[in-house]
Order: C-alpha cells, then sequence, then structure tokens
C-alpha cells in the first residue's frame, strides 16, 4: 500500500531529499568514527587465528582456570571475518568491515520503510532517527553482524508480500547463518514464535487482517514447522551442536556480570560508563527517538478517528506488517531499557514503523489545502537545520579528535585509532614473551584479549568471555581480586595463593591500578615492567626474581625509559627507595616528556620512606620549579599540551595534598586555584578534541 503524496511545490522536493541523504551520510560518517574501548576486538583476531588455524570447537588453551573446557563460541564466523580483514589490511580491515555493515543495515532498513509505503524523504528522514539512535553502539565487534542478520530476518518476516518459497527458504537459512555470526539469533527465533502465536490466535478466533484472507489451520502449521525447521537447522549446521541454542540464556542471565560490567548497563545508566564524543549519545538518541515516534502516532491516530471514526476503512489498523513491526519495536526497546548495548537493534527496528506513521500523518495532514504550503516550507527549514547541526556533530566527532595536531590523541595512525581500542603498547607483550614472563596470568579486564592476541600460548585466570565461558565461582573470585564486589569469605590477595597465579599483567586504569598498588604494598609481589598503559608484576619468592638478585639486571627492555620506570618502580616498593642515580634519570625524562604519573614517583624517590608528613622543602622547590618551566613552556597547538596540562594539574595536586597534611593555610588556596585552573583548561582541551558533543 503505497501513498502518493500532493506536493505543492514540487521543486523543494529534490532539495529536501538531496539535504536528508547528507545528513544519513553525515551520521553514518560519525558512527564510523566513534571509537570507544572494546576489549572484544583483539578476542576477535585471537579467536579469528585459531578458527584459521583449524582450532575450532577444541579444548581452550587460553585460560588455567577452566581447563580443557570447550568455548561455545557462537560468533566464530564473526571471528574470523575480522581476523582476515586484519591480517590483509591492518587497521584498515576492520574498519572497512565496520562501513560495510553500516550500509547494508541501512540498506535494508531503507527497503522495509519503502516496503511500508513510505516516500523516499520519509525513508530517508527515518534513517536518520534510527542510525542517529543505533550508531553511538556500533563499535567493531560480531554483534555488528548480529544486527545486519536480524534486520536482514525482519525484512523476510514483515514482507507478506513474497512468495511463500522465498520465506520458506530464506528464513531458515538466514537464522542458521545468524546463529554462526552471533548470539543475537534467540531474537530472531522468539520473533519467528510470536508470529507462529499470532497465526495460531487468528485461526483460533477467525480474526481477519483488513484485505488478508483469514488465515487456516494450514497456515498455522506451516508457520510452527518453520520455526520448528529454523531451530533444528541451528542446532545441526553449526560447530556446536544443540549448546549453541542454550548459550544466550546463560549470557543475560549470569548476574555476577550483568550486574557488574558497564557492557550490560540499562540504557537510561549509560552515562555512568564516562562515554564521551559521540556515543554520548547513546543514552538520549534513542529515547529521544521514542518520543518523537510517540508524538507522531498520538497525532496520526486522532486524524484518523477524527475522519474515520474508530473502524475507519485506513487500512492503518489491521495490516499484519504493521503488527509484527509493531512487536519488533515493543521487543527491541523492552531490552534495549534494559541492556543499553541492545540499542544497536532497538534503534534501527523503530525506523520503519516510524516511517510509516510520518508517511500517513503526512498524507493526513496534505488533505488541508491551507497546510500544504507551509508543510513544505516546514520541511525545508527543518531538513536545513538538520543537516547543519549533524554536520557541526560530525565535526566535533569525526574531523577534530583526528586532525594532525590534537594534543590529546596517542600516536598512532588514523587507522588504528577508528579500530576502537585503547592504547596499549605492544613492548608489554614483546616484553613478557622476550623474558619468558608467563605461567599463570591474572590480567585486566581489557588487558586479556590483547595479550591473548600477541600471545598466543599465554595462560590466563579470566577474559573478557566472562559468562559465555566461565562458571560463575570463578568469575566472581575475579571480580573480588580487582575489588569491584566486595568478599563475603574470600581474602582477594589469597585468592591469588589459591589459584597460583604467578604473573599479574595490569593498565594504568583505576581498578587496575589500585590492585597493582595493593600488590606492591604488601612486599610480596614486585613491578618488573611498567610503562604509560600498563605494569607487570611477579613473585617477589619466585625462582626468577630471586635469580636476579632482586633487581631487574638481566631483563630485556623495549627501551631505556621503560627501564628506567620499572626500576624505580620495583626499588621504591621493596626497598622503600628509589637509587640516585634512577631518581636522576626520573627526573631528565619528565624534562623531555612530560608525563603526570612519573611526577608521583619523583617525589617517593626525593622523600625516600622520610616518614615525615611534609615534603621536604628539596622536594617542594622541585614541584614549584617544574610548575614554573610548564607554565612558560605550554607549547599551545603542540602534541605536547595535553601532556603539559595534565602534569601541571598533577604537580599543584601533589602540591595541594602536601599543604593540606601540613596545615599550610596560606599555600593551599595558592595551589587549588592553580590546580583548579589547569584542570579546566585540561578538560576544555579534552572536550574540544575528544569529540565531546555536551
Amino acid at each position: 500500500m503505497c501513498f502518493h503524496l500532493q506536493r505543492p511545490t514540487e521543486s523543494v522536493m529534490p532539495m529536501i531529499r538531496m539535504l536528508l541523504l547528507l545528513c544519513v551520510l553525515l551520521v553514518a560518517a560519525a558512527t564510523v568514527c566513534t571509537t570507544y574501548v572494546n576489549e572484544d576486538l583483539f578476542l576477535s583476531f585471537a579467536a579469528g587465528r585459531d578458527i584459521a588455524q583449524g582450532l575450532i570447537a577444541a579444548p581452550d588453551h587460553w585460560s588455567f582456570t577452566v581447563s580443557g573446557k570447550v568455548w561455545i563460541n557462537q560468533a566464530w564466523l564473526s571471528h574470523l571475518v575480522l581476523y582476515a580483514s586484519h591480517s590483509q589490511f591492518g587497521p584498515a580491515g576492520p574498519v572497512l568491515v565496520k562501513i560495510g555493515v553500516l550500509l547494508g543495515c541501512i540498506a535494508l532498513v531503507f527497503l522495509r520503510c519503502r516496503r511500508l509505503g513510505a516516500s523516499i524523504e520519509v525513508s530517508l528522514f527515518a534513517i536518520f532517527m534510527g542510525t542517529l539512535a543505533s550508531g553511538p553502539f556500533l563499535g567493531i565487534r560480531p554483534e555488528n553482524f548480529g544486527v545486519f542478520f536480524f534486520i536482514l530476518f525482519t525484512v523476510l518476516l514483515t514482507d507478506t508480500r513474497s512468495s511463500r518459497v522465498a520465506r520458506r527458504v530464506g528464513i531458515p537459512l538466514v537464522l542458521v547463518v545468524w546463529s554462526n555470526v552471533h548470539g543475537s539469533f534467540m531474537l530472531g527465533l522468539a520473533l519467528l514464535g510470536m508470529q507462529a502465536a499470532l497465526g495460531t490466535v487468528r485461526t483460533i478466533f477467525g480474526i481477519s487482517w483488513g484485505i488478508q484472507r483469514e488465515s487456516s489451520w494450514a497456515d498455522v502449521a506451516e508457520g510452527w514447522t518453520l520455526a520448528l525447521a529454523s531451530i533444528a537447522g541451528i542446532a545441526v549446521l553449526n560447530p556446536y551442536g544443540t549448546a549453541n541454542l542454550l548459550m544466550p540464556f546463560r549470557q543475560v542471565g549470569t548476574e555476577v556480570i550483568t550486574g557488574h560490567s558497564a557492557d550490560w548497563l540499562p540504557l537510561l545508566k549509560l552515562h555512568l560508563a564516562d562515554a564521551t564524543g559521540f556515543p554520548a549519545l547513546g543514552g538520549y538518541a534513542y529515547p529521544a527517538f521514542l518520543f518523537l515516534f510517540g508524538m507522531a502516532l498520538v497525532a496520526l491516530l486522532t486524524l484518523e478517528f477524527k475522519n474515520h471514526g474508530y473502524e475507519g476503512p485506513s487500512g492503518f489498523r489491521y495490516r499484519p506488517d504493521l503488527i509484527l513491526e509493531g512487536i519488533i519495536v515493543s521487543a527491541t526497546g523492552l531490552l534495549a531499557f534494559r541492556f543499553a548495548r541492545l540499542g544497536l537493534f532497538a534503534g534501527f527496528s523503530l525506523a520503519p514503523l516510524f516511517a510509516f506513521v510520518l508517511q500517513r500523518l503526512q498524507v493526513r495532514l496534505s488533505a488541508f489545502k491551507t497546510l500544504q504550503p507551509r508543510i513544505s516550507q516546514f520541511a525545508t527549514i527543518a531538513a536545513f537545520i538538520l543537516t547543519i547541526g549533524m554536520g557541526w556533530v560530525f565535526y566535533r566527532g569525526g574531523i577534530l579528535p583526528y586532525m594532525p595536531g590534537n594534543p590529546t590523541r596517542p600516536p598512532r595512525t588514523v587507522a588504528r585509532e577508528l579500530m576502537s581500542f585503547d592504547a596499549y603498547s605492544p613492548h608489554l607483550a614483546s616484553f613478557m614473551k622476550e623474558n619468558a614472563i608467563l605461567g599463570r596470568v591474572f590480567s585486566g579486564w581489557e588487558l586479556s584479549s590483547f595479550l591473548m592476541d600477541r600471545i598466543p600460548e599465554i595462560r590466563l585466570f579470566m577474559d573478557c568471555r566472562d559468562q559465555s565461558f566461565y562458571p560463575a565461582n570463578v568469575v566472581t573470585d575475579y571480580f573480588i581480586i580487582l575489588g569491584i564486589m566486595t568478599p563475603k569469605n574470600a581474602d582477594p590477595m589469597s585468592l591469588l595463593d589459591r589459584y597460583g597465579v604467578s604473573t599479574v599483567a595490569l593498565a594504568t586504569t583505576p581498578i587496575d591500578f589500585e590492585l597493582a598498588m595493593k600488590l606492591l604494598k604488601t612486599r610480596t609481589w614486585a613491578c618488573v615492567y611498567a610503562d604509560a598503559w600498563s605494569l607487570v608484576l611477579v613473585r617477589t619468592d619466585s625462582e626468577r626474581f630471586r635469580g636476579m638478585g632482586g633487581t631487574l639486571e638481566g631483563l630485556w627492555f623495549p627501551d631505556s625509559d621503560t627501564k628506567i620506570l620499572s626500576d624505580a618502580m620495583s626499588s621504591y616498593f621493596l626497598e622503600n627507595r628509589i637509587r640516585p642515580d634512577v631518581l636522576e634519570s626520573l627526573k631528565r625524562l619528565v624534562m623531555r616528556d612530560p608525563r603526570p604519573d612519573v611526577y608521583s614517583l619523583i617525589c617517593l624517590g626525593m622523600e625516600n620512606g622520610s616518614g615525615e608528613a611534609c615534603f621536604r622543602k628539596e622536594t617542594v622547590d622541585f614541584l614549584l620549579s617544574e610548575a614554573t618551566r610548564l607554565s612558560k613552556s605550554d607549547p599551545g597547538g603542540t602534541l605536547q599540551q595535553g601532556q603539559v596540562l595534565e602534569s601541571l594539574v598533577r604537580i599543584y595536586e601533589i602540591l595541594e595534598d602536601n599543604a593540606g597534611r601540613c596545615g599550610d593555610r596560606h599555600r593551599f588556596p595558592e595551589y587549588r586555584a592553580a590546580r583548579m585552573f589547569f584542570q579546566d583548561k585540561n578538560q576544555a582541551l579534552v572536550g574540544r578534541y575528544t569529540g565531546r558533543i555536551f
């Protein structure tokens, strides 16, 4: 059923169409440029490498807590594609995969909008809103493929005009492939079951859908047969058999993960994940889209009932494809509000029904001849404003963060930045491999998959496969050690002993770093590697560490700066002092490369466990001289500006804390004012160059 609009000013329609197409391209580009830490990405590379080597459905070799168990890798085909793209094209490969999946989703949603009778202009606007709502959740991970097959499945499910043969073959085929790329295929099975149930209700109660014929028992049998055939195909045509069907229930039902992981936050709590840039829209775009849809629906229903009454002939109430669209929107919307990451499915799902409602509303409004010119004018002005606004969003989120002069960007290529993973140094993996510092490794959440990719032979306590592989007791113990969960009867430190952990590899992010400090303060662990992003700790009573005589001599280091930092960390926490030669090396390091973390270490070294409440004059003078030097050498737009400001904030923070401890009433407000000044300046810099919208 297609609606033909009366267009009083046909000349403006090509312009509106062009502007809306530009909006779609801009929001798609902003989606591609969205980056955030994605621990699944390097897991994909590691798993894809194993699959390429024939290790599929084989006993796991990465974990020492779950030895010999087979990982039900529901995304094995996605992992293989991502691994192959990265192997062939480097960081640009996964980015191209993301672009391809996004364009495929947009094309399929456009097809669904047009099948519901929406014009090109209305379809483009609906796609823009759907992409805006879903885009912030489109990283580079297997669920990208899941949403593509979800949309493809709904195209087949809602198309009541295609031949039965096409649907009988297409629906099971899509579900079978979908079940090999991502666990979200269970959503497709649920929708297929709902469609069969609707057909059963129609037949029992003799309900006719508008011009559609009544459903027969033969139709009911066909619907349930199609659902059962799809289940059988999924159970047989994958490497893991029936276990593949049960895994999604385990993933969403494991409270220890869903209750403690930012990846499983409810939509309205997404801001707690501290997302910045275009992802900051993630918690607001979909609710705003729902609100806009609700307003359009209320307006349409008001006009429908006013013109035709409750049982009007418009065909709006009784179309079976609309009933299915409503079920899809309701199911994905509820899931998105429970688990924000499923907003990726919800945003695209709402677009077709929104397009139908908006199209029908436009037809009703066009019946009022006096409104026709105003509608055209409003649409033109709105399209211009929308294009300008989206252009600004793309500039902030898709251009500024990647400009060569961005002082907050790590020194890596644009393709590597777009690949959406944090700046872990490959030197870390090289250090561990060259020095054979492996054994049983406890690693941070995000760092684990990076190590799995770079060190195939590594054996980890746990990694980001979490509830899809590890038993609840291992997951619980892991979170207790990290300090995420409060132990009931277990001592977090003794758990490392119980599991026989010999090496701890952690990032310098707050949760990981806090654990590292706890371990180092016990003096039963020593830091043998430290850089700006990560730390490696080993047991001090290990044969390897004792053989080095308590020093780091004999270890291979990728560069001199890393060795200096590692020496300083190791000696301070073991001996409560930093050797004079190492301390001088640290001072020379910050002279050429100002780093906030190093200033804290220098202060510890200059005090050398004196036990005094206040810093010595020598330490304070050093900090003040560095503050003066950095303030005068603020390099403006150079790549070092971010580090300079962060270092100034850290220096004055240390001075403020020292003045507070010592009761220095004169200097305390001075240091606080300076710290807040540079902190505001740094936040403004970060807000500008990291694409922060609000």
